[in-house]
């Protein structure tokens, strides 16, 4: 298994109307690939964790990095791992999380997408939060 986590800008490409695309192409594409993952939609900015077999993860990296909606792509982890943290979604996105709890997550992560780089302490920080938004009872 592994793992790959990176925050984006959002472009002047992007716009509101994308978001529901994005997550029906990406379901369908991860379903067949067998990955993972949780997309954080935040008000400029986008965090992604995406897991499965290193050869999927990185080719469908690959395509999110040539997309003009997000610019400023910065990975920030990319390991194996031992088991897949986020397997109860093909794509799990903040919109449809708990409004309060995704309230916090956004302020928090907006301390993260001022960074350039990141502390080993600030990448486990930021794996924490994200495996806090998942929920076990729920697929979607």
């Amino acid at each position: 298994m592994y793992q790959l986590i990176y925050i984006s800008e959002k472009s002047r490409h992007f716009e509101l109307e994308d978001i529901p695309r994005i997550l029906h192409i990406a379901r369908i594409n991860n379903e067949l690939l067998n990955v993972s993952g949780l997309l954080l939609d935040l008000p400029e900015h986008f965090i992604q964790v995406l897991e499965g077999t290193q050869n999927n993860v990185e080719s469908i990296f690959a395509k999110i990095s040539d997309d003009i909606r997000h610019c400023n792509i910065r990975c920030i982890y990319k390991q194996p791992v031992m088991l897949q943290e986020f397997g109860d979604w093909s794509m799990g996105f903040s919109g449809e999380l708990n409004l309060e709890v995704i309230q916090d997550t956004i302020h928090i992560a907006n301390e993260f997408v001022r960074k350039q780089t990141f502390t080993n302490i600030q990448i486990d920080s930021l794996k924490l939060l994200l495996k806090s938004l998942n929920p076990t009872s729920k697929t979607y």
